[in-house]
């Protein structure tokens, strides 16, 4: 499954805003929402228009489980957020329980609110199904989540991927770090390390920069 993570939110097959206390909050084009203090309680909210759609959850024990999201009203759904604790830092809730997934117009997205260093934003990420014959080089990037936080490199193995976690990604200009699917990076070799024996990645990167 291929990813990316649109920098435009606009021209969609659906229509977003975000609201903090029944207010309406702009977030930059890019989807920068800027820092909320812990507790702070906002509201993703979709509109889809006379499309056969479905907006979904997923189960956090059961990542393979989907759940229909009830609409509110004829195509409208929202999906409450509150900011929580981490280490005295405000953080988003942890993955699946930060986002709604929706499936329209042929297209499927995952739209949900995450943070990097203490600033927050609203992330929309698309899915594509890869070509039966896509062949994924070494250090091409598989896939990434910016709302899960980490995704996977092709390696120099063909039976493991590398793990690379946001905090190793370069920022690009909305100050979101982040990858897409066929991008290639780069790195020394001091910067790749062993996993924890609870990963499914044996090897991860720990500081990459992009190859243009």
């Amino acid at each position: 499954m291929a990813t990316q993570i649109l920098t435009d939110l606009s021209n969609l097959p659906f229509s977003w805003w975000i609201t903090k206390g029944g207010q309406d909050v702009k977030p930059a084009v890019t989807g920068r929402l800027g820092a909320f203090p812990i507790g702070t309680k906002l509201k993703i909210n979709i509109l889809i228009p006379d499309e056969v759609h479905q907006c979904y959850t997923i189960d956090p024990n059961d990542p393979s489980k989907h759940f229909a999201k009830k609409s509110l009203s004829d195509g409208l759904y929202e999906k409450n957020i509150t900011i929580t604790e981490g280490n005295g830092i405000g953080l988003a809730p942890r993955w699946p329980n930060n986002i709604l997934g929706l499936d329209v117009a042929d297209r499927h997205f995952t739209l949900g609110i995450n943070q990097q260093y203490g600033i927050f934003y609203f992330v929309i990420e698309e899915y594509t199904e890869d070509s039966v014959d896509k062949i994924y080089l070494p250090g091409e990037v598989r896939w990434f989540s910016a709302l899960r936080g980490f995704g996977a490199v092709a390696s120099d193995n063909p039976l493991f991927d590398f793990k690379i976690h946001w905090s190793a990604c370069p920022k690009r200009d909305s100050g979101l770090r982040f990858l897409n699917s066929g991008e290639k990076i780069t790195w020394d070799t001091e910067n790749i390390t062993n996993c924890g024996s609870s990963s499914k990645f044996l090897r991860e990167i720990k500081d990459a920069e992009l190859v243009h």
